[in-house]
């Protein structure tokens, strides 16, 4: 209901930075809830389409990381893979350290689907050591490494080192 009320009164002013928001909040809802990808794809390419009328960068890298996490969920590699590209392309204009890494940790998660453990270790190293000026967004692309990684066994000994580092760090 409160998203009913918010979009609406976003339409009636015309706020599309608003509306894009907001279509991503519920995106991420429906996610939690495990409603039909269908109906998430839909609000994250609305999203994706209102925030590149406006050159939303954050919610152009936040919408097309969604639909790549999205499609990957679902075996759809390639055309994940196309989201993860226009989210690269629209994250160098994001002023977030985090943001402008996470189309990265996206390939990342897509190369450990696909079987390439090898590869997914090697771009999540590369997205860390570009976050190493920001300790907690360096801790939080090594506990996603982990996460990736420790389920593949030629690179489960890198991904217990991504934990051992993070606890270090907070000692």
């Amino acid at each position: 209901e409160a998203f009913a009320h918010a979009r609406q009164t976003s339409e009636a002013i015309r706020d599309e930075d608003s509306l894009s928001l907001l279509m991503m909040n519920e995106a991420q809802l429906l996610d939690a809830e495990g409603a039909s990808v269908e109906n998430r794809l839909e609000l994250i390419r609305r999203a994706w389409s209102l925030a590149a009328r406006n050159g939303f960068a954050q919610v152009m890298t936040d919408a097309a990381n969604a639909e790549a996490y999205t499609l990957a969920k679902i075996g759809e590699y390639d055309s994940a893979l196309e989201a993860v590209e226009r989210a690269e392309r629209a994250a160098q204009w994001s002023g977030r350290l985090m943001l402008r890494l996470a189309p990265q940790m996206c390939r990342a998660n897509l190369a450990a689907r696909r079987g390439r453990p090898d590869v997914a270790a090697e771009v999540f190293s590369q997205a860390i050591g570009q976050a190493a000026s920001d300790p907690v967004v360096e801790a939080h692309m090594r506990l996603l490494a982990s996460v990736e990684l420790a389920g593949h066994p030629a690179v489960h000994a890198q991904a217990l080192d991504h934990v051992d580092r993070v606890l270090a760090a907070m000692a």
